[in-house]
């Protein structure tokens, strides 16, 4: 999973790259469920109602059969390039080819 660092609201997840069905990319807490529509973590995070934790782009729910976390291709082509992420094993992702 591709993250950008832990989460500021619980202190204990990664925040992960999720696509919902559609092809919208989230940062999505994987352990509050707190959500960004963005890469800018500055902004107050949403929480969207749960169990299926709809996008708030197009009320696909991110735990649905097609939501999946984001491959660097995936991420690469929403234009997110200049997103700090961080890849398995905590390496950048950032250079890889």
């Amino acid at each position: 999973m591709l993250y950008l660092g832990y989460c500021r609201h619980c202190g204990a997840g990664l925040l992960g790259l999720r696509r919902c069905g559609q092809g919208h990319l989230l940062v999505l807490c994987d352990e509050c469920d707190a959500l960004w529509q963005t890469s800018d973590l500055g902004q107050p995070p949403q929480f969207p109602p749960q169990p299926d934790l709809p996008c708030p782009h197009c009320g696909q729910s991110l735990n649905g059969p097609t939501a999946h976390w984001a491959s660097l291709d995936e991420v690469r082509q929403a234009g997110w390039n200049d997103a700090l992420i961080v890849g398995p094993g905590g390496c950048s992702a950032a250079s890889a080819t």
